[in-house]
């Protein structure tokens, strides 16, 4: 079997710590055994962040993924946003998963029954195995794959099937008894479905009720704003200056509530109250001083109206079947974005995901891995070939009728790779 990157980083640990003859006791000592492995294993329950990142990869981007490279912990990672634009298929995950719970076995087991016993029930052994189960959840919900009933099995009883992970490849199969996983996920899959029809009908969220009062107060603002211009070009004297300073000071207004409304739906959107839609929408608005009409809370719902869309991202010259085309894979894409934003709401108020969403461009794990497609500059293909690192798959649909119930080919082997079916402030 590969050499998984739990493994992977074990062994990079121990030889760092061997290289730089750390001692315990006296200082001419070399780390002794149990104090390495302790040491060796509290780095690990350190590091879990790029060990769940590493699990998220396909087998051909863990290839790529350079395990010694320096990180700065506090680059953001929004897990459930990397599995959703990943190539990553719950039973890839799975493997992954497998190959961990072996490997975390392995370097668990030592000499001593005691000291093995001591070590399947550490800090690092439970921190992993409840990554392992709160991971495969999210996997199995947000792909929407169950591999045939394994995902589920892992996800509802993972006592047994770490067991029966360990007994496939003739290990001991009580290894992890002393582990307790923190979530009961037995009946998951029924609870979610509830929680999206519940969830569904609370259509008007605080911030858009907040987003359309300030519109009200903008406009007011914006026709004083004009009321005092004008009665300054027409005014002389003091009463002229006192006309500027009244219009200055709704401009000043004005721009100290855009930015206030700017902060909150940021603020909003990190704690997942909104769509990413209706983030990306709102703040465009605010930075072009559009304040006639709030968007939908989702694209899906902008997306029953035909001519607004059509109109909204220029494509009212397009011929019907070609508008009709786009229309469609458009709609299949909101309502998979709609549904995947309330299954990231259940995941998160369970305690299955962590509560801060993040920009795509901020997410920088590693800078040879492409989180998404839509990006603003060619160069990024540059990038591709510079470095060996695997590139993360683009989740859109192929706009192409051709080669119906053939793989949809990558973005860059498109006739025209440009053309994806975004809004067009997304195209490149």
């Amino acid at each position: 079997m590969q050499m998984g990157v739990l493994n992977r980083l074990y062994q990079y640990l121990q030889e760092k710590f061997d290289g730089s003859q750390i001692s315990f006791g006296e200082p001419t000592d070399v780390i002794k055994v149990a104090p390495k492995i302790e040491f060796t294993r509290a780095e690990l329950a350190d590091r879990l962040r790029l060990i769940e990142c590493a699990l998220l990869l396909t087998q051909s981007q863990q290839d790529g993924f350079d395990i010694e490279a320096g990180r700065d912990e506090d680059i953001p990672f929004d897990e459930m946003e990397f599995i959703l634009k990943n190539s990553l298929t719950t039973r890839q995950f799975l493997s992954n998963a497998k190959d961990c719970i072996i490997e975390l076995d392995g370097i668990s087991t030592v000499d001593s029954e005691e000291g093995s016993k001591a070590l399947h029930s550490d800090s690092l052994s439970q921190k992993i195995l409840n990554m392992l189960h709160r991971l495969c959840a999210q996997v199995m919900l947000l792909t929407g794959d169950d591999a045939e009933g394994t995902a589920q099995w892992f996800v509802k009883e993972p006592q047994s099937f770490v067991r029966a992970t360990l007994l496939e490849e003739g290990r001991q199969e009580d290894a992890f008894e002393g582990i307790s996983f923190e979530h009961d996920l037995s009946s998951l899959d029924m609870d979610y479905n509830e929680f999206i029809q519940k969830q569904d009908v609370v259509r008007r969220s605080d911030i858009k009720k907040a987003d359309e009062a300030f519109n009200k107060e903008a406009i007011r603002l914006k026709r004083l704003i004009d009321k005092w211009d004008k009665s300054a070009q027409k005014a002389k004297g003091e009463y002229r200056s006192e006309c500027e300073y009244q219009r200055e000071r709704a401009k000043k207004d004005l721009a100290l509530g855009v930015s206030a409304r700017r902060n909150a739906i940021f603020e909003a959107f990190r704690a997942g109250v909104i769509s990413e839609y209706y983030f990306d929408k709102r703040k465009e608005q605010l930075a072009k001083g559009d304040f006639s009409r709030v968007p939908e809370l989702f694209e899906a719902d902008a997306l029953k109206d035909r001519r607004v869309y059509l109109k909204d991202h220029d494509l009212q010259d397009l011929e019907k079947e070609e508008a009709d085309s786009i229309l469609v894979m458009a709609k299949k894409k909101a309502e998979r974005d709609k549904k995947n934003f309330y299954i990231k709401r259940f995941l998160m108020m369970h305690g299955l995901a962590s509560a801060r969403r993040y920009e795509i461009s901020e997410m920088k794990i590693e800078e040879q891995l492409l989180y998404r497609g839509f990006v603003s500059e060619r160069t990024y293909m540059k990038g591709i070939q510079k470095n060996n690192g695997a590139r993360i798959s683009v989740d859109v649909d192929d706009p192409t009728a051709e080669n119906k119930g053939a793989s949809p080919k990558p973005a860059t082997e498109l006739k025209d790779p440009y053309r994806m079916i975004e809004p067009m402030e997304r195209r490149i």
